[in-house]
């Protein structure tokens, strides 16, 4: 019975096959966002009321998901010890702890320029650091994936490349914090006047938005989205793009449409999880 029982494949979250149901909330879902996006940029020179309570709202359900999904990821890891799924933890964990610090640098919610002695153009620039955090995960996985062909490591090996991978994470994200706080008057100037500059949208945004759809096409061409995982992936890189190029629109709405997709990514990422 121990023998047979060996031999019985157990299926983890990264190898679950996306069933008939889940295949089509990820359509709607992603088809919702792309609808979202559309209907907000004619609406985005609108100047909307400000709602003090609503970055925080918004961003601290941002976060825990971001932090849950790392989490979920990195047990993924320990249990078949996998390169590439280390890599999506290292992106996520990333992305939740600097989705943190822009809502804590943020101006107007904590302190009137932010926690940290921040100025004017520290969040924006966290904001973009922020977002490129993901797509090299991406990256990261579609290189481990191409590389190991599946390989896993040793639990030893497993362990130290873990720690290592967390602590380096964890130091990037105080360092660009220390770096965009301590020394925002020498940072370029993103926000002006309430607006984004060109420097953002034209010479920083767009490369991003590149670099996004870059790593969502070899991602999808690698994983077809056929699993729990892969398919969710898509949609959050497909909402990183569009959150970017809603950018182009420099006004309130276009960051609320923005920040209510990637709540909405979260949550029902989070229910595929679950599911």
């Amino acid at each position: 019975m121990e023998h047979q029982a060996s031999k019985i494949a157990v299926q983890h979250l990264l190898s679950t096959p996306a069933n008939r149901s889940q295949r089509r909330l990820v359509y709607v879902i992603g088809a919702l966002i792309c609808v979202l996006s559309l209907f907000a940029v004619p609406f985005a020179r609108i100047q909307l009321v400000e709602l003090p309570a609503y970055q925080p709202a918004i961003f601290s359900t941002v976060i825990c998901f971001e932090l849950i999904t790392a989490y979920v990821l990195y047990s993924q890891f320990r249990i078949n010890r996998l390169p590439s799924v280390l890599s999506l933890a290292a992106g996520y964990l990333f992305s939740g702890g600097m989705s943190a610090m822009y809502l804590l640098t943020f101006p107007g919610i904590f302190s009137k320029t932010g926690l940290f002695h921040a100025g004017t153009q520290t969040a924006p620039s966290l904001y973009l650091i922020w977002h490129i955090g993901l797509p090299t995960a991406i990256f990261g996985y579609v290189w481990f994936e191409s590389k190991s062909k599946g390989k896993q490591l040793s639990p030893a090996k497993a362990r130290r490349l873990a720690v290592m991978v967390t602590t380096v994470v964890l130091l990037s994200i105080a360092g660009c914090t220390v770096l965009t706080t301590k020394f925002h008057d020498s940072l370029p100037t993103l926000l002006k006047n309430g607006h984004l500059t060109s420097l953002f949208i034209y010479y920083i945004s767009v490369p991003i938005i590149i670099y996004s759809v870059i790593a969502l096409i070899l991602f999808f061409r690698l994983s077809r989205g056929n699993t729990v995982t892969t398919a969710w992936l898509c949609i959050a890189l497909l909402d990183r793009c569009l959150m970017y190029a809603l950018s182009f629109a420099e006004a309130a709405v276009s960051a609320l449409a923005g920040t209510w997709q990637s709540g909405t990514r979260s949550c029902a990422r989070m229910r595929c999880y679950a599911a």
